[in-house]
């Protein structure tokens, strides 16, 4: 090909390329008078009452109000009232202790804070009207969920602050996706990092990654080899970050595809989303929720960085830092004097070492689907979260349980503390 050829084709890719960008920016004017908003301003951010927490990473805003839409980017399905308190917890403000009253402590992530349900409908709410009825005394039930939090991050809430709300009794619920988040300091895409503890020969827990600085947005920082924090992000991965959260983000244009795309069969969204050959079940889940985390690039690392762990080595990290993780914090618990009691399905029971969560007396509890209810009716379409019905099953599952926790402890008679 001659120079004057290649000047040609170079000249009409240039033409082609500011033809699009001119058609991309009519179609955002377009849409933008017809009445279609980009994704940062028609859903909720991530970072939606967040603040950034030097020791946990991040934590909610006290004493916040707003409106939290979604699901992203799919079509909305739920907007509700979100408040938080005076000590940054989903709920009214716990006041002094009154005379017998019981105090449930609920520990976990977006599963218990509930967001996708007004706070009356959640199941944490729900709870508190049920236990009275059952016990015959007051009840206050306090929701310390808290958006992508790990186990890690809960149990650190506890033992830092937690301690101070006087629980008779603290419910731990564990999600699938703890298993990740206990091994990851920051994820992409996330405004706000997070410490991690490290698993040391001699069976201690050292935090690392703390103070919790604050990471470039498309960073991805997890634990390597020996606990060690690693950078897993590179030049694709940071290109594909860019492109969403400062273009794609905020473009009408956008949101319009990415709708459209959430409308589609599930079969061929799955099928869309195959080709993010996703790096871990977690991220596999991810990717099954949405077309964008552009999960086939998470192993592309920058020249020199250390390579991640093996999907092998990573679920026997996965499974023995969580373990120790549950064991310290049902210890922190019964230290305080207070009762333990862990939710875990039996797929997740399996990823642990039982016989050594056993042996300090942690035996997962769970709740079981009525045989007239669906799996698709407690969730949201587009969204993994539950419904209304979902927390209200829920509820009515976790009540015998925590009623049976709370009469084992002591005679519920007396005085209150």
């Amino acid at each position: 090909m001659t120079r004057t050829a290649r000047k040609a084709r170079l000249a009409t890719f240039a033409l082609l390329l500011a033809a699009f960008a001119v058609a991309i920016g009519l179609a955002e004017i377009v849409l933008r008078v017809a009445g279609y908003s980009a994704l940062h301003a028609m859903y909720s951010r991530p970072e939606l009452f967040w603040r950034h927490d030097e020791l946990l990473g991040w934590s909610l805003e006290p004493n916040a109000k707003g409106r939290f839409t979604g699901p992203r980017p799919y079509p909305v399905e739920f907007e509700t009232t979100i408040e938080t308190n005076s000590i940054g917890l989903r709920g009214p403000e716990l006041g002094p202790r009154a005379q017998g009253e019981v105090r449930v402590l609920f520990l976990g992530d977006s599963f218990v804070a509930g967001f996708e349900v007004e706070q009356p409908e959640t199941f944490t709410a729900l709870l508190e009207r049920q236990l009275a009825r059952r016990l015959g005394r007051p009840v206050r039930t306090i929701n310390a969920g808290v958006r992508g939090y790990g186990t890690d991050q809960s149990y650190l809430w506890f033992r830092e602050r937690g301690l101070a709300l006087g629980a008779d009794l603290v419910a731990a619920v564990f999600s699938a996706n703890d298993f990740d988040d206990n091994v990851t300091l920051h994820r992409a895409r996330r405004p706000f990092g997070k410490p991690a503890f490290a698993l040391r020969p001699n069976g201690a827990l050292e935090l690392v990654g703390a103070p919790v600085p604050l990471y470039d947005v498309c960073s991805s920082v997890v634990l390597g080899a020996d606990y060690d924090p690693t950078r897993i992000d590179g030049p694709l991965s940071r290109a594909a970050c860019f492109f969403q959260t400062r273009l794609a983000d905020h473009s009408a244009v956008f949101t319009l595809v990415a709708t459209s795309l959430g409308r589609l069969p599930g079969g061929v969204v799955g099928f869309l989303n195959s080709f993010t050959a996703p790096g871990n079940e977690e991220d596999a889940r991810r990717a099954r929720l949405g077309l964008w985390p552009f999960g086939w690039l998470r192993a592309d690392l920058a020249p020199g960085a250390a390579a991640p762990l093996s999907r092998e080595a990573r679920l026997q990290v996965e499974g023995e830092l969580t373990t120790a993780l549950l064991q310290a914090l049902a210890r922190e618990v019964r230290v305080s004097g207070a009762s333990f009691l862990l939710l875990m399905i039996p797929q997740h029971w399996e990823r642990v070492d039982t016989r050594a969560l056993r042996a300090d007396g942690v035996e997962p509890r769970y709740v079981t689907l009525p045989d007239v209810i669906e799996p698709q009716q407690i969730r949201f379409t587009n969204d993994a979260h539950l419904n209304a019905l979902g927390h209200r099953v829920y509820a009515e599952g976790l009540a015998p349980l925590l009623e049976s926790a709370l009469r084992a402890r002591r005679p519920l008679a007396g005085p209150a503390r």
